[in-house]
């Protein structure tokens, strides 16, 4: 079972690039990069909200963002992985550099035969704000959390390059804003000459206060922001080092968060430590 590990490294940026959703999708996946081996990934993306959720209820509050992401990935070992990204956002007037996020990641238990590949992983880390962004009012730019990421991951891969990917975890955050469940699945096919997966993104939060709710929160940072959002990635190779990706994504519930598409492209270079 061979597929270059430059054809889907770059997925666990992705869903970094949706800054406001960023604690699912993306955080770590089930694939290394490799000892010794470093993979640089430079993105930008778009996203549009024509509809945003106080709670439960629908406004026809439009915010939209545009992004700027850059990610890194080191293979401190063939099993374990260190991962750093950071995000420039601007929704209007509002713009500034927003969070950095450092995660680690080991492969706990790993399996292998002619036909499959099965793998556990553990991860975990650390998200916080960069600088003193805007929190409040309609062009907030995110809740200026620390977080404290804790992901458990069950991988499978055929020889033909077929995988799925279920993972599941539970993020701490400083006060005032509420911790959070996550969970996502992920099926796709991964090649040497091309990737492509299909996900599915949940997060809940917890104990957290509603915009226009009650009690009034005291600020943006206290909202509950739960999601729950699908997407498609497809990521080409350009020989061993280089290649491009586009990823899209539909966010179709959840609660004080913003309904509607988000587009990302970038591209992504790897190099032989």
């Amino acid at each position: 079972m061979k597929t270059t590990s430059i054809t889907i490294l770059f997925i666990a940026f992705l869903g970094l690039s949706i800054f406001s959703k960023a604690s699912a999708q993306g955080l770590v996946d089930g694939f290394y990069n490799g000892a010794g081996k470093l993979t640089a990934v430079l993105g930008a993306g778009y996203e549009d909200n024509p509809t945003y959720l106080a709670g439960k209820n629908e406004l026809d509050l439009e915010k939209s963002f545009l992004n700027v992401n850059t990610f890194l990935a080191y293979g401190l070992t063939d099993r374990w992985e260190l991962n750093l990204a950071a995000a420039y956002v601007k929704s209007d007037q509002e713009a500034g550099l927003q969070d950095a996020r450092f995660i680690t990641k080991f492969k706990a238990v790993e399996h292998k035969t002619n036909q499959y590949e099965l793998s556990t992983t553990i991860a975990g880390g650390i998200a916080f704000p960069l600088t003193d962004y805007e929190t409040e009012g309609l062009n907030a730019i995110g809740q200026r959390a620390t977080r404290f990421p804790l992901r458990a991951l069950l991988h499978v891969q055929k020889a033909n390059g077929w995988f799925a990917t279920a993972q599941a975890g539970y993020t701490p955050t400083l006060n005032p804003t509420p911790d959070s469940n996550t969970a996502s699945l992920k099926l796709g096919v991964a090649k040497s000459s091309y990737y492509i997966d299909a996900f599915i993104d949940y997060q809940n939060s917890l104990n957290g206060r509603d915009y226009r709710g009650f009690p009034a929160p005291n600020n943006f940072r206290e909202l509950e922001v739960d999601f729950l959002r699908a997407g498609i990635t497809f990521y080409k190779p350009f020989g061993l080092r280089a290649g491009a990706f586009v990823n899209t994504a539909y966010t179709f519930n959840g609660r004080n968060v913003g309904l509607g598409p988000a587009v990302n492209i970038g591209l992504v270079y790897k190099t032989f430590l």
